[in-house]
This record gives C-alpha cells, sequence and structure tokens, in this order.
C-alpha cells in the first residue's frame, strides 16, 4: 500500500460522509438561486455576479480546511492508523497519500460548484465558456486549495483538529480577504519594528494571489501569462514545503 492506495482511500472515505451530499443540495441550490438572479451588465448584476463567486470560494474553503484536518487526526483517534502503519508503508508516504486525498476530493466537489457557476453564467448571458478569465480563476482557485488543504494537514500533525482549522482560517481571512488593511498597518508602524513585521508577513501563505474574482466580475480579462505562472508556481512551491513539513513532523511522532 502506498502513496496512491491511502489517497484513493481518502477519496473513498470522504465520498461516504454526509459532507459530500450537501455538496449536492447546496449545487441545486446554487441553481435555482442563479437562475432567478439578473446578472446582466449593469451594476446590479455585476454585484449579484460577485456575491455568487464569493458564495461559490467560500463553500470550498469551508469544505477543504475541516476535510484536511481530520485526515490524520481521525486515524489516530480511531487507531486504524496502526492496521494503516502495518502495511510496508512509509510513513512519509501515509502522509501525501492523505495529502493527496484531501486535495483531489476537495477539488472534485469545488469542480462540481463551479461547473454550476459557468453553466448558469452562461445561461443568463453574463459570460461565456469561452471566456479565458473563468478558466483561469478556476485553475487559480484550485491551487488556492490545494496550498490551504496542504497547510491544515501540516497544522493537524502539531495540533488538534480544532486549532488547525483555526489557525488555517484566520491565515486565510488573513491574507486573501485582509491583506490591504494589513499592509497599511505594517507601513504606518515605527520603522524599527517595521522590517520585522514585514519579514513576518512574507513568511505567511499569501492566498490573495490566487483571486481573480473582481477581473472576472467586472469583465478586465484574464491576467497576464507571466503573472498567472507565478501565482501557479508560488501555490505549488508553498504546497510541497507544507506536505513535507507535515512527512517530517509526523516522521518523528509517537503514535
Amino acid at each position: 500500500m502506498g502513496s496512491l492506495a491511502i489517497a484513493r482511500l481518502s477519496i473513498l472515505e470522504t465520498l461516504r460522509r454526509k459532507e459530500f451530499y450537501i455538496v449536492f443540495v447546496f449545487i441545486a441550490v446554487l441553481a435555482v438561486w442563479m437562475y432567478s438572479l439578473n446578472m446582466t451588465s449593469s451594476g446590479a448584476g455585476r454585484f449579484a455576479k460577485d456575491i455568487v463567486m464569493q458564495v461559490v470560494w467560500l463553500a470550498s474553503f469551508a469544505l477543504t480546511v475541516p476535510l484536511a484536518a481530520r485526515q490524520i487526526s481521525a486515524d489516530v483517534e480511531q487507531k486504524s492508523i496502526y492496521v494503516l502503519m502495518s502495511r510496508p508503508i512509509h510513513r512519509w508516504q501515509y502522509v501525501v497519500g492523505r495529502a493527496v486525498g484531501a486535495i483531489t476530493a476537495s477539488a472534485i466537489c469545488f469542480t462540481s460548484m463551479y461547473a454550476v457557476l459557468i453553466l448558469m453564467l452562461a445561461v443568463k448571458g453574463a459570460g461565456s465558456l469561452a471566456d479565458p478569465s473563468l478558466w483561469q480563476a478556476y485553475l487559480l482557485q484550485v491551487m488556492a486549495l490545494i496550498t490551504l488543504a496542504s497547510l491544515t494537514l501540516c497544522l493537524s500533525t502539531v495540533s488538534s483538529p480544532g486549532g488547525a482549522i483555526t489557525f488555517a482560517l484566520l491565515m486565510l481571512c488573513a491574507t486573501r480577504y485582509g491583506s490591504a488593511a494589513i499592509m497599511n498597518r505594517v507601513q504606518q508602524m515605527p520603522e524599527a519594528s517595521r522590517d520585522v513585521a514585514w519579514g513576518a508577513y512574507l513568511l505567511i501563505p499569501h492566498f490573495e494571489f490566487f483571486n481573480v474574482s473582481q477581473r472576472v466580475v467586472h469583465g478586465w480579462g484574464p491576467l497576464p501569462t507571466s503573472l498567472f505562472v507565478q501565482a501557479m508556481a508560488y501555490g505549488l512551491i508553498c504546497s510541497i514545503f507544507f506536505v513535507a513539513l507535515a512527512a517530517a513532523v509526523f516522521r518523528k511522532r509517537w503514535l
């Protein structure tokens, strides 16, 4: 049993949970809600489009964080970790498998919601399936989920699931939705402590790099290719780092 087998097990476990079926209910509600909205090119239409997109983003985040936080902790609490580790498998393979499983399950749920989003935008005449900014937004959000799942999994190796969820959501909200306020605050700090604050701020994962919803809503077009590639590479590097750190911590953990 290797990493892929562990990942497959994680996906199957997720599909059996009640939370997965809530996604289907949410998708149905989302489709009905979008069909009833006016999504023309007017200001009100753009506002409705923005609200719908933010709801989809937040729903995908809300699903990813708890899912990643319980991957390892559930095995430890239920003692199933001993069964899994009795097979010829290294601890790092177990961690990588759980990370891949959480990421894949999160991406499946998000893709289902996003498919409804773009289809309803096309039906309402508020978007086109050929719009590159829509697909760019999709790929960047998937990378945001990969980074968030990796971060949460890493945090779960050094804290309880509740603590991992709390810290992951705090980092997500602080950077994705509060980065401008944080930067303004740092700029106002005394010079002696400003450099330290900037250093600390640069070390945390920046989820605002993956947010291009305003470009989609206002029709500003996709990001330049170089910026898009840089954002994807940044997320990939962060994700690999967090999974590697989680594997290193779990390798030393007493079970």
